[in-house]
């Protein structure tokens, strides 16, 4: 990334740099081509106070755009099989070596919930997530929180808030770097619920469109019961706590 590009996205709003990014894409080589319902998504973000760029790499933000575009065409995943996972490493501590997959959690209702350390969206709801699991962990339902791709690593998509918190991660090339990460997000909210940690390649976060929050609940067939909006600007904690509350009524 030139220092042109970057200084041109400087203190601009969330919704406004994107725009501007997608604006690029139309008008200036060499960027690369979004489609023209790319823009039209971006155009109709709201732009909450507060969430300022400070840079971004022009690679990163796309792609991310793209997946949002695609994940928007698919529709609501309620009322379908949940996309399986297999093996996702645990974090744990100590040596212990163990993995989770969808089907170790059949027979029960699964509340799923994704977020990285860079989203503000996370950090702000992290309390609450925990308070959750608190008042459900003896009730008949699993909780999993997998941890995914970074919302605002350092090399993608860096914001002001994260600067003015001391939250500097670049994207981890290796999954001790994203075991690290989790962790980090771990000790920070002082989570207790089991936390899997996704690929590297983002398999799972992108199979149920997740970054870089979301929640879910999956009934004890593997169903989708409750898909919550695509964070930040949908992420909805009550409406989350409502749906665990229905599939324990329901069972």
């Amino acid at each position: 990334m030139n220092n042109h590009h970057q200084a041109r996205v400087t203190k601009l709003s969330l919704r406004d740099a994107l725009l501007r990014v997608t604006r690029l894409a139309f008008t200036k080589s060499p960027c690369p081509i979004i489609p023209k319902a790319l823009y039209k998504t971006v155009r109709i973000m709201p732009a909450p106070l507060g969430k300022t760029f400070v840079g971004f790499d022009k690679k990163y933000l796309v792609e991310a755009l793209q997946r949002h575009v695609e994940e928007r065409k698919k529709g609501s995943m309620e009322g379908t099989a949940a996309p399986s996972f297999d093996d996702l490493p645990l974090l744990l501590e100590g040596e212990s070596e163990l993995a989770v997959s969808l089907s170790d959690y059949r027979g029960k209702p699964l509340a799923l919930f994704f977020g990285s350390y860079t989203s503000s969206a996370f950090r702000d709801g992290a309390g609450r997530i925990q308070s959750i699991y608190d008042a459900h962990k003896g009730d008949n339902i699993n909780f999993l929180y997998i941890y995914p791709s970074e919302a605002h690593p350092t090399d993608g998509w860096k914001i002001e808030s994260n600067e003015k918190e001391g939250i500097s991660f670049r994207r981890p090339r290796t999954m001790e770097e994203k075991f690290h990460l989790a962790k980090t997000a771990k000790d920070a909210y002082n989570l207790t619920m089991p936390i899997a940690v996704d690929t590297l390649d983002d398999a799972t976060d992108e199979a149920y469109g997740a970054m870089p929050v979301r929640c879910y609940v999956i009934d004890h067939d593997g169903i989708v019961k409750y898909q919550g909006k695509r964070g930040p600007f949908g992420f909805d904690i009550d409406a989350w706590e409502a749906a665990i509350q229905r599939a324990l009524a329901d069972r």
